[in-house]
């Protein structure tokens, strides 16, 4: 028994990516059971009981970076290996991800995300500027080639962007200023950044409205 136990860990070692299909068109973290839903790593992370973007009673992530040592970058992550926000981004139907930011710091805030394994780490091109006005932003982020570019991986391996959705191992939400840069690129900064209703959408303009659909019906039902 314990021979066919090292033979499945061993498989699971040596994949190509996480296991598949982990992630689902419309899966959304909204923060509501009181936890970080899995997101870690980077800043310090913490679940705020009201203020989201519905106001009173609307729970989300809160991020606080101090801008040196362990928590220097304002940085967060779903993953590796085992995580609903990896998998198979193309099988889903996947191709962008919608969220609401809001910049609680001094400073207006570049944010991007990066997707990355075994296939290279990509970054979003451009990043969305989170003006430092105490208020919700929508963004919505695109995993298309016209939408990210790669930025290297600490691993060597080479660029393939079909890949990369097809086996993601982790999903990164991060400030980054200047140009889009890999992994290790996040630009240190203390500041503190809320995150709410982070969802997995079809495509950019369409998936903006069925976000906001499902996030009604969700307050309303």
């Amino acid at each position: 028994m314990l021979r066919y136990i090292c033979m499945i860990a061993a498989l699971v070692l040596v994949a190509p990516g996480p296991l598949a299909h982990a992630i689902t068109l419309g899966q959304t973290n909204d923060f509501q059971d009181g936890t970080t839903q899995g997101w870690s790593g980077y800043a310090t992370a913490g679940n705020v009981s009201t203020g989201g973007p519905a106001g009173v009673g609307d729970r989300y992530l809160l991020l606080t970076s101090s801008g040196s040592g362990l928590t220097s970058e304002l940085r967060t992550f779903s993953g590796f290996v085992i995580t609903p926000w990896g998998g198979d981004y193309a099988e889903a139907g996947v191709t962008a991800v919608a969220m609401d930011l809001l910049n609680l710091g001094a400073i207006d805030l570049e944010m991007r995300i990066l997707v990355g394994g075994n296939f290279g780490d990509w970054t979003s091109n451009s990043a969305f500027t989170v003006p430092a006005d105490g208020q919700w932003h929508r963004a919505v982020f695109g995993l298309t080639a016209n939408e990210l570019v790669w930025g290297g991986d600490q691993g060597g391996n080479s660029a393939n962007l079909e890949d990369a959705l097809r086996y993601c191992g982790g999903f990164h939400i991060r400030h980054q200023a200047g140009e889009p840069l890999g992994w290790r690129g996040t630009t240190p900064i203390a500041s503190s950044l809320g995150i709410d209703n982070v969802t997995a959408v079809p495509e950019p303009v369409f998936g903006m409205l069925v976000a906001g659909a499902m996030l009604f019906l969700r307050r309303h039902t």
